[in-house]
């Protein structure tokens, strides 16, 4: 595994909920779904998916990312967020980080749909009068129904908060299995 990606995967097996560190799972080297201005492509990655998540870590191979990617100077990827398309190419499950499932439900999200992007922004309704934020998040999901099918347009995401670096990057989007 290389050096630059090993910090990422040993932060992605800890527990979620105390934060203890858990054994890396197998990792290896295959082409990975990776959401690009020009719709998922697949493209060289190291991967793993431990027992006990709902989905697999990908991560960029840095050779590759080196020698044929460009973006912005301080922008940078966007991590947790992903999705899953179902096979009708409409119905996505996107998760994302947010607040708690004990202080806010994820009923609905708001789409913006255009020929060559969607943006998926979840909308927020905290519970019974828990209406302050805390200092973690977890987690969560939100499925959407699209007016059209997602194709090759790509898949970007709202980031997680204002002055955020991540505002407006791809999401990594997979395909149901």
């Amino acid at each position: 595994m290389p050096p630059e990606i090993a910090p990422a995967a040993v932060d992605y097996c800890r527990d979620v909920q105390s934060g203890a560190q858990r054994p890396l799972a197998n990792i290896i080297r295959a082409n990975g779904p990776f959401a690009t201005d020009r719709g998922t492509r697949e493209l060289p990655a190291w991967m793993m998916h431990p027992d006990d998540r709902r989905w697999p870590f990908i991560a960029l191979d840095p050779d590759f990312e080196r020698r044929m990617t460009w973006r912005p100077p301080g922008v940078g990827a966007a991590h947790h967020e992903e999705a899953v398309l179902a096979h009708d190419g409409r119905t996505l499950t996107f998760r994302f980080i947010g607040t708690p499932a004990q202080y806010a439900d994820y009923p609905d999200a708001e789409v913006f749909e255009t020929d060559t992007a969607v943006l998926v922004e979840p909308v927020e309704v905290a519970r019974d009068g828990n209406g302050y934020r805390l200092d973690y998040a977890e987690e969560r999901e939100v499925v959407v129904r699209l007016a059209a099918p997602l194709g090759n347009r790509v898949l970007i995401g709202v980031g997680h908060g204002p002055g955020t670096t991540t505002f407006g990057l791809p999401i990594t989007v997979l395909t149901a299995a």
